[in-house]
């Protein structure tokens, strides 16, 4: 029987988080066969990229795929793009696979532990994912294969809470990845109980993508953990309005039966949701479902598969946000954008505010980056000073967080 067939849809086994891990598929001739097929130039250009790259893809993510399919390139599909290495050839300064976008050796101050901010940390749980978006920031640590990154092991760990517990500044951890509910109950409770200890006040938030790929993740036995030691907020990363599923409606509403704050982190990708109307209805439906549409944030520099899923313009597609019709009465997100050396972030309550957009031409490389201020918005957040850019207008590009 496959894995796909109508019975394995209506067995308990489909709707078992660990048997959609187990049953994932991993190499190009099982995704091809479950696709129904594509050219040899494509299946030539995912098994060189497979060569230094995971990949790995739920049934469920599959059969969104499938029931999505039309008649143009599977290459355009929104869905499919996002998890298939299907690129060709990378671009001379682009992913590399040794430089770096995020984790700069001064912030771990354990091998999981990052502090890039005055007042939160940020804990690298494991390396692994329920399924691999081949446009990660982190692919240094969840796409290539033999990283040298180190999964959270227990002395990693206690030296992390340890770090914490000294440092009374910190206010927030957040537990990412790869995806921390990739890891077993038992030892997520294990860590958020060690966090917890550390006093009560200390804001615990959880990013996951799992409720895209692999929503049944959000089991009762979860849920109960998130109430038990107060989690205070849950970051959803979601990408396009196809995988907002009835299965992804009721995991959303699971966690928020136990965590006061859901909200939503979008990367802004090419051919997945660069366009007006799929903006729109993903915030909106978004809204609709009680999460906050909260980051939509720009390409990272070093990140596989840039030529095709780099939004063309950092300028242009960050200034038709803002003026954009579709998107003016929306609860638009912060906007974010890194360059090679600078961040910003910009907080839009909604677009509808706005009364003026200045344009910071921050050149460092051959970004740009805009800047939004106007009624009730404009910049927020502070990186630490080694992390600012400025541009050769002598402008300040002051960083946000993408966390």
């Amino acid at each position: 029987m496959s894995i796909f067939d109508q019975a394995t849809h209506r067995s308990v086994q489909w709707q078992d988080w660990r048997w959609q891990q187990k049953n994932a598929l991993r190499d190009e001739p099982a995704l091809r066969i479950a696709c129904g097929g594509w050219s040899e130039e494509i299946t030539a250009h995912i098994e060189h990229n497979l060569q230094d790259r995971k990949m790995q893809i739920t049934p469920y993510y599959i059969d969104l795929i499938k029931r999505s399919l039309t008649s143009g390139p599977i290459t355009d599909h929104p869905l499919w793009r996002q998890v298939v290495p299907y690129w060709s050839e990378q671009v001379a300064g682009d992913y590399d696979g040794t430089s770096e976008n995020w984790e700069l050796g001064h912030e771990m101050k354990t091998p999981i532990c990052q502090h890039k901010y005055d007042n939160r940390v940020i804990l690298r749980m494991t390396n692994t994912c329920n399924a691999y978006c081949q446009f990660c920031f982190e692919a240094l640590r969840t796409l290539q294969v033999g990283t040298d990154k180190p999964n959270a092991s227990t002395d990693s760990f206690k030296d992390s809470v340890a770090y914490i517990r000294s440092n009374p500044a910190i206010e927030e951890v957040i537990l990412s990845g790869g995806d921390p509910l990739m890891l077993a109950d038992r030892r997520l409770e294990e860590n958020l109980a060690a966090l917890r200890s550390i006093r009560d006040d200390l804001l615990i938030r959880i990013h996951s993508r799992a409720l895209s790929f692999n929503p049944f993740r959000v089991t009762d036995e979860l849920v109960a953990m998130l109430k038990k030691y107060n989690v205070n907020a849950f970051g959803v990363h979601v990408c396009h309005p196809l995988e907002l599923t009835a299965d992804f409606a009721a995991a959303v509403k699971r966690i928020q039966s136990a965590v006061p704050i859901v909200f939503s982190n979008m990367p802004l990708l090419r051919g997945v949701n660069d366009d007006e109307a799929t903006l729109h209805k993903l915030f909106i439906d978004l809204y609709r479902l009680g999460v906050k549409p909260y980051y939509l944030y720009h390409f990272m520099p070093f990140s596989p598969g840039r030529p095709n899923i780099k939004p063309r313009s950092a300028r242009r597609s960050l200034l038709w946000i803002v003026s954009n019709g579709a998107c003016r009465t929306l609860p638009c997100p912060n906007m974010y954008c890194r360059t090679h050396k600078a961040s910003l972030r910009c907080r839009c309550w909604t677009l509808k505010s706005l009364k003026t957009c200045h344009i910071l031409k921050c050149t460092t490389g051959s970004a740009i980056i805009v800047s939004v201020i106007g009624k009730g918005t404009g910049a927020v957040g502070r990186m630490p000073e080694s992390t600012h850019g400025r541009g050769n207008d002598g402008h300040e590009a002051r960083g946000g967080s993408f966390y």
